[in-house]
């Protein structure tokens, strides 16, 4: 049986898999081994921590007395429900920037509230802003594969990855489907725009997501400011989502959570971010 498409995968995805496949043609020419571009894990690696999509903090990202909050610790006001001591988007901006200037990958997932998600992610940020990316259209069909490594996009199936030029004239029609939103995708930077077009943050939400004890803040954020083309949201989108905003101890993000009516009909995306400084390996597919 064929599950019905979530709002996210009707309005973005719906002419992805014929377009990649047009893009990718066959791929993975020749059988020599892939060249392994990023090897990187706690201990170090060829990005940069400190040089990060979010703003600078005002202290080093690597010193100890940095912007911190940790759960439970001065977060609610006197009314219980945030009150003065909920802080501004930007100063939930200081602390991400400050607390993910110290790593340099993270796993994101990015779907509706019911797995599996449409889309996850490894994701090397700082001076190399690389990505491994899956893409799931339908449980019945493949998932679709994007990879920016070395500066090159590169799209395809399991069967193989090719270079996809980002001036090819087929990515600014309809047929282009999802693919011009990958080739912009910067994940902090759709962070960062959420937090800072936040409006009236309070504390409030979930406080634990899959057995992590987090931190939770909501508030209100008009769509728009979100960067265009978006994996998020839709580009015909306006109007205004309620956000939750999940952090762990260390503020690093756990979870941002958008919810927005649309017809009478709520519709919720759900990104999720794990792993952060967990050792990835991205690599240039063979024979591209």
């Amino acid at each position: 049986m064929t599950h019905p498409l979530p709002p996210l995968r009707r309005t973005l995805l719906a002419a992805v898999l014929p377009a990649v496949l047009v893009l990718a043609g066959c791929g993975g020419q020749g059988e020599e081994e892939p060249t392994s571009y990023l090897l990187t894990d706690l201990e170090g690696g060829t990005a940069a921590p400190g040089d990060v999509t979010l703003p600078a903090p005002t202290q080093s990202p690597t010193d100890p007395d940095r912007p911190r909050r940790t759960p439970g610790d001065g977060d609610t006001g006197t009314d219980g429900n945030g009150g003065a001591d909920a802080p501004s988007g930007e100063e939930l901006v200081a602390l991400v920037s400050a607390a993910a200037g110290q790593v340099e990958t993270v796993r994101i997932a990015i779907g509706n509230q019911t797995p599996p998600p449409d889309i996850e992610a490894s994701v090397v940020y700082g001076g190399t802003d690389a990505y491994d990316a899956t893409l799931l259209i339908t449980p019945d069909q493949p998932q679709v594969l994007f990879r920016r490594v070395q500066g090159t996009f590169y799209a395809g199936t399991a069967e193989g990855l090719e270079a996809v030029d980002p001036d090819d004239p087929r990515l600014s029609s309809v047929a282009g489907g999802v693919v011009p939103a990958f080739l912009a995708w910067n994940p902090l930077l759709d962070l960062r725009a959420a937090l800072e077009g936040a409006q009236d943050v309070a504390v409030g939400g979930p406080e634990t997501i899959d057995g992590v004890e987090v931190t939770s803040y909501e508030f209100l954020l008009d769509v728009g400011e979100l960067p265009r083309p978006s994996l998020v949201v839709p580009d015909q989108v306006t109007g205004t989502a309620q956000v939750t905003f999940s952090v762990d101890a260390d503020d690093l993000p756990v979870r941002l959570r958008l919810q927005r009516e649309t017809g009478g009909t709520a519709s919720v995306v759900v990104v999720d971010y794990s792993g952060w400084g967990e050792r990835v390996q991205i690599e240039v597919p063979p024979g591209a």
